[in-house]
């Protein structure tokens, strides 16, 4: 038994629970008469409130790990989300896709950091890249026009050498034959001479046309534009040139507006030349030459139609390359270098333009145009 102040208690049985009570015994005064109280209670009562708290604790125990376990979940499913979404994101931008829009995380934590990391990274790689793109774009167009340009510089360097070819050869053996004094006559000697200073003035000609060509590829000639009336040029070229065709009986019809471009005042005059003066080349003796200069919107006009020939399908195909002539042996005589309507083109690309060719049975008219000022 066990005692306290206000008494003891004991077990019937000690050894084995299933029959054993427990007695609480104790001494008390009530209304000042002294009583015992007794109380027994079985012990096999215990044993199940133990068994029964245990299996309560167990069932608790389990629905609180479940409760945790579903809590767990959510969370980390919700702590994830922001993981994945950057994944995906950085796994497109490592594969230079740029089709999503940039990452938005609305939070202050270390994802949202991150993100912001992330669009920076998408942004700059991706104005990277775009330049990038764009300098191998520029740098292939480059090569292309670069090998181009060296193709023809080829061909016209080529073409050069054997246009110079003729005049020189001429030129060489009239003066071996006046050195070795081949020619008996005064008139076969001063014929010889004749002959070489027509061919002196041919080359003469053909290296001025090739120094014009020359000058189209320095980058700093084409900076020396003015505002220039196209209309003063032509009357200025016209009276230039009026003795030139009063001769040849052919007649000039001039309809010309005021005409104002920006440009350099030499292309325009070489164009402007160049074309009337092949005009006047192949115009027959008492046809005539029409010239007009007009304005459209945005443009102005040159036309120049000589009449009285005309110019094959094939031939308007090949009229713009170097060194090409129509009539060879006529054009050759008369001193023509092929380069003419090759410098007209070529001076044409600066303005962003290029002449064109129209031909019937009696006429054949060049025209092109400028943007105006």
């Amino acid at each position: 038994s066990v005692s306290f102040d206000d008494g003891f208690y004991y077990f019937s049985n000690s050894n084995s629970l299933e029959n054993t009570n427990l007695v609480f015994y104790s001494e008390i005064e009530i209304d000042g008469s002294e009583h015992i109280l007794l109380s027994i209670y079985q012990m096999n009562h215990i044993d199940d409130i133990v068994k029964t708290a245990a299996t309560v604790n167990l069932y608790m125990f389990l629905v609180v790990l479940l409760i945790l376990m579903i809590a767990s979940l959510i969370y980390s499913r919700e702590f994830s989300k922001p993981l994945l979404y950057i994944n995906n994101a950085s796994k497109k931008l490592s594969q230079l896709d740029f089709s999503e829009p940039l990452l938005e995380i609305n939070s202050s934590d270390e994802f949202a950091e991150l993100s912001r990391n992330i669009n920076i990274l998408t942004v700059n790689l991706k104005t990277t890249l775009s330049r990038l793109n764009a300098q191998n774009r520029q740098l292939s167009e480059n090569l292309i026009t670069d090998s181009k340009t060296e193709n023809k510089r080829r061909d016209f360097v080529s073409g050069m050498s054997h246009e110079l070819k003729t005049p020189l050869a001429v030129i060489q053996a009239s003066a071996e034959a006046l050195q070795n004094d081949i020619y008996d006559s005064k008139k076969d000697k001063d014929s010889a001479l004749e002959l070489i200073q027509k061919e002196v003035s041919k080359t003469n000609k053909m290296i001025k046309d090739m120094m014009n060509v020359y000058k189209m590829e320095i980058p700093d000639y084409q900076n020396e534009w003015e505002t220039i009336n196209v209309k003063n040029s032509i009357l200025t070229i016209d009276s230039t040139l009026k003795l030139l065709y009063n001769n040849s009986n052919i007649l000039v019809s001039l309809d010309l507006e005021d005409c104002i471009i920006n440009a350099n005042r030499d292309n325009i005059e070489t164009i402007i030349v160049n074309l009337f003066t092949n005009a006047i080349k192949y115009t027959p003796p008492g046809s005539k030459i029409e010239i007009k200069l007009y304005n459209t919107l945005k443009f102005t006009n040159f036309e120049i139609t000589n009449y009285g020939t005309s110019i094959t399908l094939e031939e308007q195909n090949k009229i713009f390359e170097p060194f090409y002539r129509i009539s060879k042996a006529r054009t050759r005589n008369e001193g023509s270098t092929g380069l003419g309507l090759y410098i007209v083109n070529q001076m044409l690309e600066r303005y962003s333009s290029t002449c064109i060719v129209k031909s019937n049975k009696d006429s054949v008219t060049f025209m092109f145009k400028i943007k105006k000022k």
